[in-house]
């Protein structure tokens, strides 16, 4: 089965001391024994990189850490989804259409390389804000892990 990935589920599957570690690990593992197929986005390696940089001091990665965790973690595991111009304005579209504002955006970017991408479902731990800017076909497989 085709799933998608956000970066909240990333980073609580990369980080053990995560409180949804568990939850997280469960659906990435099923990627790590090819049980399924796994995808993120593009936007979702910048902002795996910016969270995992910037995490409280005692569990905040070197640079080099995180960039090699990304690698072998992300890279070595998912396909990744590119973003085009077109997602973008697609993005910025919706958000607007809704007359949202924003981080939502980041929301948007993710759910448009999801549907581009044709998965049976996507995994995030901000089902709330998934679900404000999903089309009727995506919206029911947001789902948290």
């Amino acid at each position: 089965m085709k799933v998608f990935f956000d970066t909240s589920v990333l980073m609580a599957a990369c980080i053990a001391e995560h409180p949804f570690h568990d939850r997280a690990a469960a659906v990435w593992l099923r990627v790590a024994d090819r049980a399924d197929e796994g995808f993120c986005s593009t936007h979702a390696l910048a902002e795996t990189y910016a969270t995992l940089s910037v995490l409280p001091r005692s569990h905040r990665l070197h640079p080099r850490e995180a960039h090699e965790l990304i690698l072998q973690n992300v890279l070595g595991q998912l396909k990744v989804v590119p973003l085009t111009t077109a997602d973008y304005k697609l993005a910025l579209a919706r958000v607007v259409g809704l007359g949202l504002v924003g981080g939502v955006i980041h929301d948007a970017l993710h759910v448009i390389a999801a549907e581009r991408t044709q998965v049976k479902r996507i995994f995030t731990f901000h089902v709330p804000h998934f679900l404000r800017v999903a089309d009727d076909r995506s919206r029911p497989l947001i789902q948290a892990p």
